[in-house]
């Protein structure tokens, strides 16, 4: 990744506090500047047992997520 290389760089090799500071901060503040990650809307099936109002784990790309089952909601019915 850009900047990766000389950001490890200055870390492992600095000896100046003061400076792995200035390297550290202006990295958090790079990475703060950058847009989020866009959302992504999956589609979910109320399994049996659950009702609105509800949490409900799902697992997307490799993380799971909480989510609230939405008024209106029965089992066999899908949401976004």
């Amino acid at each position: 990744p850009e900047g990766f290389y000389p950001f490890i760089e200055a870390v492992t090799s600095s000896e100046d506090f003061q400076a792995f500071l200035r390297v550290m901060f202006a990295e958090v503040q790079r990475q703060q500047a950058q847009p989020p990650p866009s959302a992504h809307e999956v589609e979910v099936t109320v399994p049996e047992g659950v009702f609105p109002g509800q949490a409900l784990a799902i697992d997307f790309l490799g993380m799971r997520y909480e989510v609230r089952v939405p008024d209106g909601c029965a089992p066999g019915t899908t949401f976004r």
